[in-house]
């Protein structure tokens, strides 16, 4: 992600820290230097064609032609795309749905309303060419009676009265595209458009949420809206104009039929409107289901969204079963809604399939009750083809309709709900609007609380709290929602305060009030003056590191070198591959905690504020690093600036003039930090750090350092430079490479920085195992999947049978009628026979009818059962899809959360998923269905006149080409189309867990147009596949038409050989393929880019488990041998241990043995080995060489899993998940309450959860309704209920303070004094008291002893790491190494 685009100077510099990249122009000349003049520029796509193409081009889709022509050899993806015209882009298209929203609101309309009111007259003029079209459909049946009427005996048509209707034939058939396909796509484009303009809405409402607004909704609710919800958009409109046409086409349609067969058409009439009715019953129930399914759906990607965040951490606990259970309860649970709706649209369309003949039978029935001696193949088959032309509005259109305006509805609800989640301010000021310099202002009335945040310049920048009283919620009453209170407060320009107190005491409360995120229930608050702040957690965006240094600001080289060099950063630059260029991950996952700290304090020294509100920033890096900081940044750097510092590090805090301690929400004390430890000595007990110091070092960082909490980077970044360059020298500093914009990062293939981020994307088409897989997982029983598929071919039969004993009952009927007309005939002698295998059969007109009514009513009772069985197959398959999936993605290997972002999984689980559940089933079943009814009514046209067959060889042909063409294009469409949505979920996933930073430095602009970018990449891929899909389709009809012009002609030319009731079957079923067989076309070619869903997720079902990918392969293990007793002792041991990241060697034989109970220490400067040494320990990395042997047993010799449950951990960023406090305690449910209190009150949180609600009391995302101390005390008592022989601390007191860190230390002394515990050091002070420490350096081993002898010895590298933090807390740790011997 990227947020601006400055120009760089050259340099001459050879190995540079800080890279370089000459920037060309298009033709690859290098630029000359210069100021850029546009932060924000358009994508980097070839004009629009649509955009500039005139009416002839538009009505015929010429343009698109030109299009294909242009890219017929590109394959690059940016190459293949064109920029989206105007009312796509999300900018231009939000901006004015807003301005009518906000309308709209104002008069107490919902969004719904404001929806139609954008698009009103573009809409109804569409209309009008609906109109034609329908009076086109109208004309088509009348020309086709009057050619029928030239093959009856008694016909008085001349031959050129023939010719002159099957040319009224065919004009008709090209009239029909020509109006058809403008005023489709016209629609579509408005849904198009509509979609942009909510997306836009839904990211910029984001960007306001309140504190409140975050905890109500999640990360996975507006990805849901984004990728689900607002794809509804796209056709939302096409059948609306149905609801007003439908009674007029009903009263001249109906007209038209009465003058061919009389009153009886009211029959076929009135069984149209039962089922009419029928399935605007279903159509409704379809909508209600379809807030329920999203509902559910927005459930299970919140669940699924932190499932894959903490995945490590889950692995870890071996949790995997657990929250796969969830997982699979909640797509249960949302698949019985599915399912059910599924159902409704099987019903249907199965009735629609069949409506026709269903109307028809009434109308025939009531007609030869009448008068049987007037019954023709004439009169009923162009009232067929007018019952057929009438059935699409009223059968299929208008339920349709329906169904998109009640889904529409919901979606409008769902999106009008989040637009009115409570913002983080009431009122922006107006002048600010379209500046970076942001007035936030409540004006006060009465007792009301008054506030104003102005991020203007300033010569004089404050700070000033007069009785501030803040909470998280709007909701007064509820107590746990208590930010801070009565807080009285003034601060200056050059003024550096600190704000010191215990965990949930308020300090990063205060931070957020001053921000203006906590809600002001009381008092007066100014801030005045540009903010820079740092946040406890820092937040890291995708992107490069010089990214998220700069943040959106304009470059300079001096303020960006000044800010590199104060922060320390030189040195991972020297290490990171491609210097400040190096992609830094979705979250920052290739950083370690201590580079992403300095990467957010760089980013606000850059920021030149006036003032700074730094979250405990020091927290999570060495002593030596830390003290370096303070002095450079804090006290130096920021000397003249308003800085206020919240800090657990209170020995840096001796020579401040003012430090504030909070308690409880409130200041209990002000002055300096020595004074107040006098005056509050009980609070400073807790809080005071004895002479602590830490071991991160980035010195010595190595390519394997990279991303130490998040897994290691792929082995290609592995690779380590080898430029030897002073971390204090700033002769590179003179060049700097043009920074991507973040569509260049994530969207463009091209993109060299981020190719080994971007998402693969397959070229090809979709092989033939794809479709095979999804019809195995449908076909699940095998029997039941071979009766449905006997079952689907013989209910086509019987359609096709229905309609050859329809025209033989008509023909029958006419031959008897001129029979007894010419006198040679009685009225019942009449008899047709027919040989069959030799066996003679005479049928009646009497029998014609009864069979024709048995198998009408038979065909609609199997239509509707084979498209319900169908569909209810294909949920089958999406369930199972879905669960092989998950499986797969949560069991398999860690590296691949490496190099794979939470937004990429996601879209799998939410845009793929939402394919194959919605649109992949109807496109699957509809192109089946059609398939079938195609090669029927093809297949009897041939048999009735198989010159047609010979003359349409031409036309087959195009067919073929045409289709050759769109599918080349279409499936590259589909899959950029599916890769360009991944950094759109990304951004989005990242925007909102960096709220509060993005706001504080006044970046919502930037982030909007970097959400604007990836947007408009992801429509740009989407509009080029709408205008060629709806090219094919004008190509396919006009063939279609030269089709029926065929058949028309040559039934003319054969007259002899035809019956008027084989002319009219041939005729209404060429007639039915216009448009019928473009659709089937555009469903194959849809098809195809439909499967590209599954592909996407059948690529993650077969992802390999991490058990299939162990080193050793065992028949069986020795879990259940073992039972519950192992470990009992804690006792491990390291054999010759080899571990390799690529090909570099990140442990090198490593061996040590650890006895039972011990406590061992684990220290070493970052990338030195521990955090692998802790990956390989829990399965999460194997050795290359050696084994693993825990009490006497070879790890290789049992499960993953079961070794996973005989250890414990304590992470150093604790995961905790929506939900309840006791499933984040115990997913399986296996301990009561009584042991759930008693972890509780060990960590010290029990009243705290009681005021809560108890262990029921609900998990706010990522938990964010707990302080980080809480959540990490939430995460002790985890290991406390598991109690297990082995514990594990990955560096969990780094970012806490001190009363929680004694805490820890405390309970991990009592509670596993019986275990064997592996401390990971951050903090030295933790580890002195341990039996023995290990040192690492380079994935070496180089010490393990006890800590006095380590300590006393002034050659050890441990004692290298303690004087790096100064010689008083080297002499003060060697102190602390005694006190074991002391107390023995």
């Amino acid at each position: 992600m990227s947020l601006t685009d400055p120009q760089k100077p050259k340099s001459d510099c050879e190995t540079p820290l800080i890279k370089e990249d000459e920037k060309k122009d298009d033709n690859g000349n290098p630029m000359e230097n210069g100021n850029q003049t546009n932060d924000f520029p358009g994508l980097d796509l070839h004009e629009s064609s649509e955009q500039n193409a005139g009416c002839f081009s538009m009505i015929f889709f010429w343009y698109v032609f030109q299009y294909l022509w242009r890219t017929r050899r590109m394959t690059k993806d940016k190459d293949l795309l064109e920029q989206p015209i105007n009312r796509f882009q999300a900018k231009i298209a939000s901006e004015e749905l807003e301005l009518i929203w906000e309308q709209v609101r104002a008069n107490g309309g919902s969004f719904f309303s404001a929806v139609f009111k954008s698009i009103n007259h573009r809409f109804y003029s569409l209309g009008v060419l609906l109109l034609l079209e329908e009076a086109v459909h109208l004309a088509q049946p009348i020309y086709m009676g009057r050619l029928m009427a030239y093959f009856r005996t008694d016909s008085g048509l001349t031959e050129y009265d023939a010719f002159i209707a099957a040319l009224g034939v065919s004009v008709s058939s090209l009239i029909s595209p020509i109006i058809h396909h403008p005023y489709f796509h016209g629609l579509l484009k408005l849904g198009t458009a509509m979609r942009s303009a909510t997306s836009g809405m839904l990211f910029k409402k984001g960007l306001t949420l309140s504190s409140s607004s975050v905890q109500q909704t999640s990360t996975g609710q507006l990805i849901n809206l984004l990728s689900t919800d607002v794809i509804k958009f796209d056709s939302a409109f096409i059948f609306l104009h149905y609801l007003w046409l439908c009674p007029l086409i009903l009263v001249t349609y109906g007209y038209v039929i009465w003058t061919e067969i009389g009153a009886s058409c009211l029959a076929g009439f009135a069984v149209q409107f039962v089922l009419i009715f029928v399935q605007g019953m279903l159509s409704r129930q379809m909508g209600i289901n379809r807030a329920l399914i999203a509902e559910r759906a927005d459930n299970r990607l919140s669940v699924m969204n932190e499932i894959i965040s903490g995945i490590r951490v889950i692995k870890m606990y071996a949790w995997e079963k657990s929250f796969s259970d969830v997982v699979n309860d909640l797509r249960n649970f949302e698949i019985e809604k599915i399912k059910l709706s599924s159902i409704y649209s099987g019903c249907v369309m199965g009735v629609f399939f069949t409506s026709g003949k269903v109307a028809l039978l009434a109308a025939l029935l009531v007609y030869v009750y009448l008068d049987a001696s007037k019954l023709t193949a004439e009169k009923f088959l162009v009232a067929s083809a007018l019952y057929n032309s009438c059935r699409l509005p009223f059968s299929l259109f208008l339920p349709l309709a329906l169904h998109f305006l009640f889904e529409v509805k919901t979606t409008c609800t769902r999106i009008e709900n989040f637009l009115k989640l409570r913002e983080h301010s009431n009122t922006t000021s107006e002048e600010s609007r379209d500046t970076d310099e942001r007035v936030l202002v409540k004006v006060d009335k009465a007792d009301e609380p008054e506030w104003v945040i102005s991020k203007k310049q300033t010569n004089n920048p404050i700070i000033s709290l007069k009785n501030v009283t803040t909470k998280w919620t709007a909701d007064t009453a509820e107590q746990q929602n208590c930010g801070i209170r009565n807080v009285t407060l003034e601060i200056k320009s050059g003024e550096c305060i600190a704000i010191v107190g215990q965990v949930g005491s308020g300090k990063s409360t205060m931070l957020s009030s001053i921000l203006g995120e906590a809600t002001i229930t009381k008092g007066k608050l100014n801030v005045s003056g540009k903010i820079a702040y740092c946040s406890q957690e820092a937040w890291i965006h995708s992107g490069t590191v010089r990214d998220n240094i700069l943040f959106g600001s304009e470059y300079s080289e001096k303020r960006y070198a000044k800010a590199v060099e104060v922060c320390n950063l030189l040195p991972d630059f020297k290490q990171l591959v491609d210097g400040d260029m190096t992609q830094v991950g979705d979250k920052g996952s290739t950083l370690s905690g201590g580079q992403r700290a300095r990467v957010s304090l760089a980013r606000a020294v850059y920021s030149d504020a006036h003032i700074y509100l730094l979250d405990d920033p020091l927290s999570a890096v060495d002593a030596n690093v830390g003290q370096k900081l303070y002095t450079r940044v804090i006290q130096n750097h920021l000397k003249d600036k308003l800085v206020v510092l919240v800090t657990h590090q209170i020995q840096y805090l001796e020579n401040l003039p003012k430090v504030i301690l909070m308690n409880d929400g409130a200041v209990v004390g002000t002055g300096q930090i020595a004074q107040l430890k006098k005056d509050f000595s009980e609070l400073f007990v807790e809080l005071e750090l004895e002479n602590e110091t830490i071991t991160e070092e980035p010195a010595k960082l190595t390519g394997r350092s990279i991303s130490r909490t998040s897994g290691r980077l792929m082995s290609g970044l592995s690779e380590r430079r080898t430029s030897a360059t002073s971390k204090n020298d700033l002769s590179s500093l003179g060049s700097f490479e043009v920074l991507e914009k973040l569509v260049e990062n994530d969207a463009t293939i091209d993109a060299e920085l981020s190719a080994k981020f971007d998402e693969a994307r397959s070229s090809g088409s979709v092989s033939f195992s794809i479709y095979w897989e999804y019809i195995k997982e449908m076909s699940k029983p095998r029997s039941m999947g071979a009766a449905l598929m006997l079952f689907v071919i013989a209910t086509q039969l019987l359609f096709n049978f229905c309609d050859w004993w329809l025209q033989k009952w008509l023909t029958a009927a006419e031959r008897k009628a001129s029979l007894i007309n010419n006198g040679t005939m009685a009225d019942d002698e009449f008899l047709d026979t027919y040989n069959i295998f030799g066996f003679e059969f005479n049928i009646t007109l009497d029998i014609y009818q009864h069979a024709f009514t048995f198998l009408t009513i038979l065909l609609l009772i199997c239509g509707v059962l084979r498209c319900v069985w169908f569909r209810i197959a294909q949920i089958g398959a999406s369930r199972r899809f879905h669960s092989n999936m998950f499986k797969a993605v949560v069991n398999t290997d860690a590296a691949f959360f490496d190099t794979n972002s939470v937004g990429r999984i996601l879209n799998r689980f939410s845009k793929d998923m939402s394919q194959v559940d919605n649109e992949l089933s109807f496109v699957f079943f509809e192109f089946i269905m059609g398939m079938l009814s195609f090669v029927g009514m093809l297949t009897v046209i041939i048999v009735m006149n198989p010159l047609v067959l010979l003359l349409s060889t031409p036309i087959i042909v195009g067919f073929w080409v045409v289709r050759q063409i769109y599918i080349s294009r279409s499936r590259d469409l589909k899959r950029i189309e599916a890769t360009t949505r991944s950094p759109m979920n990304t951004h989005v996933s990242a925007t909102l867990m960096g709220l509060s930073t993005i706001r504080a430095y006044g970046k919502e602009k930037e982030m909007l147009q970097v959400f604007y970018k990836t947007h408009d990449m992801n429509c740009a891929a989407f509009n080029m596949s709408l205008i060629t899909s709806r090219w094919f389709a004008v190509c396919i009809d006009f063939l279609v038409a030269t089709f029926i012009t065929v058949v028309a002609f040559v039934s003319v030319w054969q007259y002899k050989n035809l019956s008027s009731g084989e002319v009219g079957l041939m005729l209404l079923y060429a007639v039915q393929l216009t448009g019928f067989f473009s659709w089937i076309m555009r469903q194959s070619a849809e098809l195809q880019n439909g499967m590209v869903s599954v592909e996407r997720i059948i690529e993650y079902t077969k992802l390999k488990s991490e058990h299939e990918m162990r080193r050793t392969k065992i028949e069986k293990y020795k879990d259940e041998e073992l039972g519950k007793r192992w470990p009992s002792q804690g006792a491990i041991q390291f054999n010759d241990v080899n571990v390799y990241y690529g090909e570099e060697k990140v442990l090198n034989d490593l061996s040590f043995e650890i006895m039972p109970r011990q406590k061992i220490g684990i220290a070493g400067r970052t990338g030195a080995g521990k955090s692998t040494l802790l990956r390989v320990l829990f399965g999460l990395k194997e050795q290359k060489t050696g084994n693993i042997i825990i009490d006497d047993v070879d790890v290789d010799q049992i499960s993953l899993q079961y070794r996973r449950k005989g250890m414990a951990i304590i992470p150093q960023e604790p995961v905790l998940f929506i939900g309840t406090l006791r499933r984040n305690l115990d997913p399986f449910d296996e301990y009561n309450d009584d042991v759930l209190w008693n972890a509780l009150e060990q960590c010290e949180l029990k009243d705290l959860i009681k005021d809560m609600g108890g262990l029921s009391a609900p998990m706010q995302e990522g938990g964010s309704n707990f302080s980080v101390g809480q959540r990490q005390l939430v995460c002790l008592a985890r290991a406390l209920i598991h109690h297990a022989m082995i514990l594990v601390i990955d560096e969990a007191t780094a970012n806490v303070d001190g009363r929680t860190d004694a805490i820890i230390q405390k309970t991990i002394r009592t509670q596993f004094a019986k275990s064997t515990v592996l401390t990971i050091a951050h903090r030295l002070n933790t580890i002195m008291e341990s039996d023995k420490i290990m040192v690492f350096e380079n994935g070496i081993l180089v010490e393990f002893d006890n800590p006095r002898n380590l300590m006393h010895n002034t050659d050890s590298h441990l004692w290298g790491l303690a004087i790096q933090s100064g010689k008083e807390n080297a002499m003060a740790l060697r102190k602390m190494t005694n006190a074991p011997y002391l107390r023995k």
